[in-house]
């Protein structure tokens, strides 16, 4: 499991993970000293070697990233310590090691980066000056800098051309979820590109400080000439500051899970996993044996079965990664055929016989010489030593760990494995990940090709005129319903404004089949939802539901648009409801703006009018006008039915036309609407009881059908979008001037508009406006970058899949589409037409469409902003 931990080897055994007991294993001595800047410094007296290890241990890895988690800063720092410090040129570290007659090497793991210098006894002095030189004064040269982040970027690659490596990073995206662990330690590309040359700094300065250090040394030197050396090398370095280990826990794994990979290979590699323990929990050395026991050698347990007695791998291994937090337990096998349901049931089939017949005393005997072995090979050398009382120190918080967990393991009993065989190789938590040659990758069947044609959008159109979409989709047992009709704010009469608002909320709200309370009462106990809306130039139902309750629903759904009631009572509840938003509305001061600035941007088309009305407008309404708006628009002729989700296609299509295919209402056609342009600057000033300002400005613009729309929305994205705008760099960012802004582009059928509003202080108004007209006419004059445009169409592309990628989202969005006459697949035809826009179609439009002498600005400001004779420049929202 190391490989899996670092990403550049050194010849070193992890001895964390291999060492096992003997009560006559000798464990080398080791002197701890901390200095006065928090460096912990670690001596290991061996008289007899000729070498001396000079260890340096940071304690940050690929897991403890901060701000930087993902780019792979640390496996960096690893290159650009070799690179030269304000004393050694490039190249100057390793040569001068060689001509020592030493070695030097490093590796960066999840939890650590470890420097390791090795040297005959009698340089231990030099040793020591170039890891404090390397570890305190890396210089990060620019031209290196570049140049090593193609090196690492070509490293990165290189693991992408490695199946190991691959299967490897499958396994971690499996087992865990939220531990940066799942994240590989060498980073990803694009993050590493991001970063910048103080980057780097911030994140060396940060780390590499000594009470986050530790030195490791062992060999041929005394401790107090050891210690004095470190003391001299590092006494000028203050200690930095101590931060939070921010790591988040990994959740409780409540579920098996698997993942499947195809790569050019010729061999299935597959790993099984189970969430496991961190070296901190005493659970863990039972696992090490465990993992002996099942997958160490040729008299293994699963060796013997799987590829001696079934012939069903090639190699299977078992390995317990005990790091510092929670790790994992992994079965490895690789084979040729594509058996691997089979081979997992003998892996099964091999843990249950473990813990229905034991462990056997001989296999508990084999843990302990393996792991006997190990640790005196690892003991009779100064690079083993240094390395473990290293990393026991950094990883378990006690240098001499290793003397722990020799006990513990000879404490161990038959039973305690076994224990741990049944507390963590549960089926039900099992991690699969399979890396298979694309040779196994499936063809498409017949199945899966109907399959892509049933997740198509058909449409169909009935007798009566009803347009119907389905799209049938088999993912989840949910279907999600749109029924759409031209209507909304667009067909209200001026007296009667809110008509539409009031109607779509009674509408669901009983019916001739089923009372107000029948509905709410039986659609909380199925879980459906079934609501109405209304807008500008539509209204209409959704609703959503589980597959079983299709027939329910469809029947609700028929009953309340073809027989609503429409009680008086509930009109009147409505009503008083509506009364309760209007003066609500009232107190919120983008909706203040927001209507002034469409009286004035639309007068006299019903888009200067509000969705809820005004009081005196609502109470005007009668049941008898909510009946008639109602006969008018909720026609066959006039909507579209839009049904995707799990369904039989046949069947439902049965069941609409059994249904809706009877409804026969006559639809009237929409009045048009004329625009009237706007042919010069409009400004007004609204005063109310607020303590800060709006600025809103607002033009007309293209509607639905015109080909400028894509260009439009872009160009108003970049100079409106809140968090990346023209407006907000210039506005918020470099002059403080703003709370929220924002702005964006909305096509309608007659016409569309653009809109820009910043809330800022009263006393700044004046200078947003300027501001915003200088931000205008910079997009007129000067063409933008293809970098801001490309960046802009991203994000858009982006928030549209977004939305569309649910069937609640599609539907609705391909139901109003075709209603309103754009096609049902409109969606399909939008990102190539935002993909098309150039920059010079941006600058086209902001002098076609943002011209300031045609523009309305509306500003909102405090009461005791009035002239000093109190008559306001336009009276206050009632």
């Amino acid at each position: 499991m190391l490989r899996r931990a670092a990403v550049v080897f050194i010849s070193i055994i992890f001895v964390l993970l291999v060492f096992s007991i003997s009560s006559h294993a000798q464990i080398v001595a080791t002197r701890r000293h901390v200095l006065d800047n928090g460096l912990t410094v670690l001596v290991s007296e061996m008289p007899s070697s000729s070498t001396v290890s000079v260890y340096g241990l940071v304690k940050t890895g690929s897991a403890r990233e901060g701000e930087f988690l993902g780019a792979g800063l640390s496996h960096f720092m690893e290159h650009m310590l070799f690179k030269g410090t304000a004393r050694r040129g490039v190249g100057e570290i390793s040569n001068e090691i060689q001509s020592l007659g030493g070695t030097i090497n490093a590796s960066t793991h999840f939890d650590f980066t470890i420097y390791t210098l090795t040297v005959p006894k009698e340089h231990f002095d030099k040793a020591a000056d170039i890891l404090a030189d390397m570890l305190m004064h890396a210089r990060f040269d620019q031209t290196e800098l570049e140049r090593e982040i193609e090196v690492v970027l070509s490293e990165i690659r290189m693991y992408l051309d490695r199946p190991e490596r691959m299967l490897s990073n499958m396994v971690f995206e499996t087992v865990y979820i939220r531990h940066p662990y799942r994240i590989p330690v060498i980073g990803y590309e694009d993050l590493l590109k991001s970063l910048t040359r103080e980057d780097f700094l911030t994140y060396y300065r940060r780390e590499y400080v000594p009470n986050n250090m530790i030195i490791a040394i062992a060999g041929n030197v005394t401790d107090a000439k050891a210690l004095a050396a470190i003391q001299n090398l590092f006494k000028a370095y203050p200690r930095g500051p101590y931060l939070p280990d921010a790591v988040p826990e990994e959740p409780d794994q409540l579920f098996a899970r698997q993942q499947v990979r195809y790569y050019p290979t010729d061999v299935v590699r597959m790993s099984v996993s189970y969430p496991g323990v961190s070296i901190h929990e005493e659970d863990m050395p039972a696992l090490d044996a465990l993992a002996d026991i099942l997958g160490s050698g040729q008299s293994s347990r699963l060796y013997r079965s799987l590829r001696e007695r079934l012939k069903l791998v090639h190699s299977v291994s078992a390995s317990d990664f005990t790091p510092q937090d929670p790790g994992l337990f992994e079965i490895e096998a690789t084979f040729e055929q594509d058996n691997a349901e089979e081979i997992i049931k003998a892996i099964d089939d091999e843990i249950a016989a473990l813990i229905q017949d034991g462990v056997r005393p001989e296999e508990l005997e084999k843990v302990v010489n393996n792991s006997l072995k190990s640790l005196f090979l690892t003991e009779l050398e100064p690079w083993g030593v240094a390395y473990r009382t290293a990393v026991d120190e950094a990883v378990a918080g006690k240098h001499d760990f290793t003397k722990w967990y020799v006990g513990a393991l000879q404490r161990l009993t038959p039973e305690d494995i076994v224990r741990a065989a049944e507390k963590y190789l549960n089926s039900g938590k099992r991690n699969v990940a399979l890396l298979k040659p694309q040779s196994m990758k499936p063809a498409e069947s017949a199945a899966e090709m109907a399959g892509e044609t049933k997740n198509k959008i058909e449409k169909i159109v009935l007798i009566n005129g009803l347009t119907v979409l389905l799209r049938e989709d088999h993912s989840v047992p949910m279907v999600w319903l749109n029924l759409v009709f031209n209507g909304g704010l667009y067909a209200e009469p001026e007296e009667l404004n809110g008509l539409s608002s009031l109607m779509t909320r009674v509408w669901p709200k009983g019916s001739k089949r089923f009372s107000k309370e029948e509905i709410a009462r039986q659609t909380e106990q199925k879980a459906v939802s079934f609501s109405t809306f209304t807008g500008n130039q539509s209204m209409g139902f959704r609703m959503d539901f589980m597959k079983k309750d299709m027939d329910f629903s469809m029947g609700l759904l028929y009953d309340a648009v073809t027989n609503p009631l429409f009680s008086t009572d509930v009109i009147q509840d409505e009503q008083k409801r509506i009364y309760t938003e209007i003066n609500a509305r009232n107190d919120d001061i983008d909706e203040i703006a927001s209507i002034a600035l469409h009286e004035r941007l639309f007068a006299g088309h019903p888009f200067g009018m509000t969705l809820l009305g005004t009081r005196e407008s609502v109470s005007r309404i009668g049941r008898e006008d909510v009946f008639k708006f109602y006969q008018r628009y909720a026609a066959p002729g006039n909507s579209v039915l839009a049904v995707f989700g799990d369904f039989d296609r046949e069947e439902l299509l049965k069941k609409i036309k059994a249904s809706f295919g009877k409804w026969n209402a006559e639809s009237l056609p929409l009045e048009t609407h004329d625009v009237r342009p706007i042919t010069e600057k409009v400004t007004s000033v609204v005063f109310d009881e607020k303590e800060q300002a709006m600025v809103m400005t607002g033009f007309q613009a293209a509607g639905f059908y015109d080909a400028d729309r894509y260009g439009l929305e872009l160009m108003a994205a970049i100079l409106g979008y809140p968090f990346k705008g023209r407006m907000f760099t210039r506005i918020r960012e470099a002059r403080g001037l703003a709370y929220t802004l924002g702005g964006g582009y909305a096509p309608m059928r007659d016409s569309g508009e653009i809109i820009f509003q910043v809330l800022t202080q009263p006393s700044s108004a004046e200078e947003v406006r300027t501001l915003l007209s200088s931000l205008i006419l910079d997009l007129q004059k000067e063409q933008i970058s293809q970098q801001e445009l490309d960046d802009m169409k991203a994000y858009l592309i982006g928030r549209f899949q977004r939305s569309i990628e649910t069937n609640g989202g599609l539907s609705f969005s391909s139901a109003l589409d075709e209603l309103y006459g754009l096609g049902y697949d409109y969606h399909e035809r939008y990102i190539e037409e935002i993909r098309a826009v150039t920059v010079d179609d941006i600058q086209r439009l902001a002098n076609q469409y943002l011209s300031l002498e045609q523009a309305v600005e509306v500003t909102v400001l405090p009461d005791s902003f009035k002239n000093p004779a109190g008559s306001p420049a336009v009276s206050g929202q009632e």
